[in-house]
């Protein structure tokens, strides 16, 4: 299980940070629309599977954009 520590928006994308999972940190880049979809917000604990679901669906929906 991970949380997320740190949401920064950039230009075109997000920056998450997350911690905790396997006691490594883990960044991501993800679409806004991905952010609202999962409700993801700092200090949001998810799971390795939800991590998974988070980046397939972040493929889906920038491919579409």
């Amino acid at each position: 299980m991970g949380k997320i520590v740190a949401i920064k928006k950039l230009k075109h994308l997000y920056l998450v940070d997350l911690s905790g999972f396997d006691g490594e940190d883990e960044k991501i880049y993800i679409s806004e629309d991905t952010i609202v979809h999962f409700f993801l917000n700092i200090d949001k604990e998810i799971e390795q599977s939800d991590l998974e679901d988070i980046r397939a669906y972040d493929q889906f929906a920038r491919g579409k954009a």
